[in-house]
Order: C-alpha cells, then sequence, then structure tokens
C-alpha cells in the first residue's frame, strides 16, 4: 500500500516538475574593467566577484585633467582587446563632452550592458595616448609604383584593378576588413568606413597577419607574422614568393606592413596601414 502510494504520488507531481523545472541556480559570469593609460583617465571599480546572468552592470570612463585646465581625450571602449563596442541593442554608451578651445573632447563615457555569456569578459576604456598599445587597420592601397606614397583619393585616377581583400589578423586570424570587386586605382588609399576589430600589441608577442587576395583573375595569399613595437618592428616570416617590410611612422602613428610581388610581369605592390587607436593623428597629417 505504501508503495503505490509512493508511486501515485511520485505521478502526480512529475507534471509540476516538468512544467516548473528544478530550483536551479542562476549562471554567473565574470566582468572585469581597465584603462589604456591611467596617466590619461580612470574607469570605476566593479566587484571581482561574478554576476549573476542578467544583471546590469555600469561601467564608467573619466579623463584627467590637464595641467593648462583642459582634460585628455577618451576614444572607445573595447571588449576583449580585440573589439570596439558599439551603441545599439546590446550595449548602451552615454558621452559627456566639453569644448576646450576649438576643440570638442570626451570627458566621460557610461557604458551599461546585462551580464550573460556574450557580455562576459574584460572592457578596456581607450584615451587618446601616444603609446602604440592598441592598432587597428586604417587603409589599404595597390600600386605599380613602389618609389612614391600612395595618396587620397582627390577623383583624378581612373581604377586599374578589379580586387578583393581580406584581412585577418591576430592569433585567431579575425576578419578584421573585407572588400570584394572593387575598382582599385594605381597607389591611391582604400580607407574602410568602420573597422571594429584591434590588434593590443605586446612588444613579447608576434601578431599574426594574413592578407587574401584576388587581382582581376589571380588569387594570393600573404602572411605575416610581426613583433610590433613603436619606432622599430621584427619581421620573422619570409616568404620566397614575396618579399616584406614594416615601417613605423612616428609623424602619423602608423604602422605600415608592405608585400612586393608579381602577376605575370607586372610588379606590384600591397600596402597595409595601422595605426594608434588612442591617437587623434591621421595619414593625411
Amino acid at each position: 500500500m505504501k508503495r503505490k502510494l509512493a508511486l501515485v504520488l511520485m505521478l502526480a507531481l512529475f507534471p509540476l516538475i516538468a512544467i516548473f523545472g528544478c530550483n536551479e541556480e542562476p549562471a554567473t559570469y565574470f566582468v572585469s574593467v581597465s584603462t589604456n593609460s591611467i596617466s590619461e583617465g580612470r574607469v570605476n571599480q566593479i566587484n571581482e566577484t561574478p554576476y549573476a546572468e542578467g544583471t546590469t552592470l555600469t561601467l564608467t570612463a573619466t579623463s584627467n585633467q590637464k595641467s593648462d585646465g583642459t582634460s585628455t581625450n577618451f576614444i572607445t571602449w573595447l571588449f576583449q582587446d580585440e573589439t570596439i563596442i558599439e551603441n545599439g541593442e546590446q550595449y548602451s554608451i552615454k558621452n559627456e563632452t566639453k569644448v576646450f578651445g576649438e576643440e570638442e573632447r570626451i570627458v566621460s563615457s557610461v557604458l551599461t550592458f546585462k551580464v550573460n555569456k556574450n557580455t562576459q569578459g574584460h572592457y578596456t576604456a581607450i584615451f587618446e595616448d601616444g603609446k602604440m598599445n592598441y592598432i587597428k587597420f586604417d587603409s589599404l592601397f595597390l600600386t605599380t609604383d613602389t618609389e612614391n606614397p600612395p595618396t587620397i583619393d582627390d577623383g583624378s585616377k581612373i581604377p586599374f584593378k578589379v580586387a578583393s581583400f581580406e584581412i585577418l589578423q591576430s592569433n585567431d586570424l579575425k576578419l578584421a576588413f573585407s572588400t570584394y570587386d572593387t575598382n582599385v586605382k594605381d597607389n591611391v588609399l582604400l580607407t574602410p568606413e568602420k573597422v571594429s576589430e584591434v590588434l593590443k600589441l605586446d612588444t613579447r608577442t608576434s601578431q599574426k597577419l594574413r592578407i587574401n587576395a584576388r587581382i582581376d583573375n589571380t588569387t594570393r595569399t600573404f602572411d605575416a607574422e610581426i613583433l610590433f613595437r613603436a619606432d622599430e618592428y621584427v619581421d620573422n616570416n619570409p616568404s620566397s614568393s614575396y618579399t616584406r617590410n614594416v615601417q613605423y611612422d612616428n609623424a602619423t602613428q602608423t604602422y605600415l606592413v608592405t608585400f612586393d610581388f608579381s602577376i605575370g610581369s607586372e610588379n606590384l605592390r600591397l600596402g597595409i596601414n595601422f595605426k594608434n587607436l588612442g591617437a587623434n593623428s591621421t595619414l593625411e597629417a
């Protein structure tokens, strides 16, 4: 009788368990935050303990005041030291700006989001900084002219190649930029509208770089493993099918990686520019 009663109770409770489930503990995730330069700006401290899924977090970055009464300039938020965060459904970003003379600067930025498996990880507040801690793909060019630097597109040249490019970077070769069947002008910079992927530089660790290119009807792949350093460079991966060089320009705070190669009887150069994320200088400067 007791066994029969226990069986009846189990059968009665089973639908309730199936509907409501067990009282499981909510998932928890770690989140941390830092700044690229403590001399340029600061961030609010948050708990080091894991946060329950769905917790709303607010991170605040504040520029430091300079001796001349101005403030340093906030640039952007990074996720996992490699992706620029944009204001949207997943993240809310509210910036406060001030005008100093004729220049408007971001003096504080508030980042708000809900903690989940996609937002767990490390966040970095990037302030304007002359150090090459983070670099971002800035532009590329293809040319038959290896003697003169590339120019900004002023409309005076006509396309000389139809080309597709994929730029992959970091150890996991994440796609940073792509363009397909683009009309390319000889020795004219091709500048993307938006690039979200960033390379964090470490003077002890080489960075992988791969460019998949299709130029007219010829497909080529260019690989490099480069130890980026401000004011110097090391290039670790020579190839017999192309020659490669890396140059650093202190005036524009830009790295230029070039690949010289041939297609048939035509000699070409492919150039890739990487710019300091924390600098306001441009290639046009």
